[in-house]
């Protein structure tokens, strides 16, 4: 098995081969050689690219705002890539404005959105915490959806 022509792997017989440490978003060429039980070596297969996809991880949390508690944190840590929070809210079954934020470790605020149903991206420079701040009038529910994807 040859990876961006360095041979990476010698497979013995085998139909399928898995590629590991391999970077999101960047484009990997792969080459077969075959050969015999004599020892005979074929000639290259023809050029085989892929791009691995970025590895998505998501999470959902909902809850209601009271009287004393009309914002909720939710920290997180995440590696370098695209952030995305999405959150509604209701009241009495009807849409209720909601606040978004989204904030680097440092306190940067990285985007804010207001609304029946926002939705927050931003780019993590760099592997660290991040902070995701909802807030509402009390009885307001609302549910949000974070995303994160690395590179």
């Amino acid at each position: 098995m040859l990876h961006d022509g360095v041979q990476v792997a010698s497979l013995g017989k085998v139909t399928s081969y898995v590629s590991s440490g391999l970077l999101s978003s960047q484009s990997y060429a792969f080459v077969v050689r075959a050969f015999d039980a004599t020892g005979n070596v074929s000639g290259d297969s023809a050029t085989v690219t892929a791009t691995p996809l970025a590895k998505t991880t998501s999470e959902q949390v909902s809850g209601s705002f009271k009287r004393n508690a009309l914002s909720v944190d939710y920290q997180r840590t995440a590696q370098a890539g695209a952030l995305r929070g999405v959150a509604s809210g209701t009241a009495k079954g009807k849409p209720a404005s909601i606040t978004l934020t989204l904030k680097s470790a440092g306190g940067t605020v990285l985007g804010t959105r207001s609304g029946t149903n926002v939705d927050v991206s931003a780019t993590a420079a760099v592997a660290g915490a991040y902070s995701w701040t909802i807030s509402g009038a009390s009885g307001v529910a609302y549910s949000l959806t974070m995303t994160y994807m690395s590179a």
